[in-house]
Parts: C-alpha cells; sequence; structure tokens
C-alpha cells in the first residue's frame, strides 16, 4: 500500500491540489464584490502597483494580453486616473506605466473589501479547516509567487 500523504508530480493528491486550486479560483471570481473594472483590468493595474513602473511591452507578457488589448486597457485606465503614462527615460520609443495614487487607493479599497468577503467565508470553516488554511498558507504564497511558465497555458 502506497503513503499518498505525499505527491509526486503527476501523482493523486498533486491532481486534487490542482483540481481544488482550479475550482478555488472560480469560486474567488465569484465571492469578490463586483467593480467596474473587470479582472484583466485589475490584474495589470495589481501588477503594476507591486512591480512598476513598467513597459507596455512588459505588461504583454506578464499579463498575457495583446499589445492592442493592454495599449487600450492602459489608456482606460489612465483616462479614469488610476495609472500613468511616461516616456521610458533610458528608450524614448518605449512608454512606462505607472499606478497613481488614485491607483493605489483603488486598490486598497478593492483588496480590503476582497478580503473582508473571503474572512467572512473562513469563518463559516470549522477551527480544524482555519487550522489548516494557515498552514497552507506559506505554500499557497509561494505558488502564487511562483513566475508562469511559458506557453503553460497553451497546453
Amino acid at each position: 500500500m502506497t503513503d499518498r500523504s505525499e505527491g509526486t508530480a503527476g501523482s493523486e493528491p498533486d491532481d486534487r491540489v490542482s483540481a481544488v486550486l482550479d475550482e478555488l479560483g472560480t469560486w474567488l471570481r465569484r465571492v469578490t464584490p463586483r467593480v467596474e473594472w473587470n479582472a484583466n483590468a485589475l490584474s495589470t493595474l495589481d501588477r503594476v502597483a507591486r512591480r512598476g513602473p513598467l513597459r507596455v511591452t512588459d505588461l504583454v507578457e506578464a499579463e498575457r494580453i495583446s499589445q492592442p488589448g493592454i495599449t487600450g486597457m492602459v489608456s482606460r485606465l489612465a483616462e479614469a486616473g488610476l495609472v500613468a503614462r511616461e516616456t521610458d527615460p533610458t528608450d524614448g520609443r518605449a512608454t512606462l506605466v505607472s499606478i497613481t495614487p488614485a491607483g493605489l487607493a483603488y486598490l486598497s479599497d478593492i483588496h480590503q473589501r476582497r478580503a473582508q468577503n473571503i474572512g467572512e467565508h473562513i469563518n463559516r470553516l470549522t477551527p480544524a479547516q482555519r487550522r489548516a488554511l494557515e498552514r497552507a498558507a506559506d505554500a499557497l504564497a509561494a505558488l502564487a509567487a511562483q513566475p508562469l511558465i511559458p506557453g503553460a497555458s497553451k497546453k
């Protein structure tokens, strides 16, 4: 009999964790309070807040959105006052996108509302389930911090 508590790549425990994380991603989209910007715009805004200023070409690669798509999105975010665009001082042909104070305030509000909403759901879990989530937090944070594998979404 095999011990399935320590999974290896492609093993049943890894498959279960992957399936649960996929389901969790869907649940998180549903439980998140509605906002006026779509998930792609919020992801882009969040990336610029955490890593910016960034070139538009870097956003295309990181967000996996086409150049025209990112350019249009950045234009709309700039019109709303959430990001600012400026010429890259190291390459006058490139544009840098940075978050504005209004963008930071907007993101902070969204993150706070999401955390509160998710926290209310977590509080409905049993104490043992909440402790299990706490124990998994470091592993989940490490997973979320991993760079994306190029081409992985095309498989």
